[in-house]
């Protein structure tokens, strides 16, 4: 099935931010914020989160305005 280049799946923002002790040292914090503002499934959040505080584990949070704040992962 091809994909209608002219159908919007979904618009909203993603804004990503990476943190480190200084700009030599690897990253201790990596964090990607999705804002879905329209999508079929309908609007809400999702932040992706790997840090020291997750133990360097990759942690999805999602909230939207149909349901609860989750997390996954």
């Amino acid at each position: 099935m091809a994909a209608d280049p002219n159908k919007i799946i979904l618009t909203g923002e993603n804004p990503f931010i990476r943190l480190s002790t200084t700009g030599a040292e690897p990253f201790t914090t990596n964090a990607s914020f999705w804002r879905i503002i329209t999508c079929p499934a309908g609007p809400g959040h999702v932040l992706y989160l790997k840090s020291e505080l997750t133990q360097d584990a990759w942690r999805i949070y999602t909230a939207s305005s149909s349901g609860p704040e989750n997390q996954l992962g």
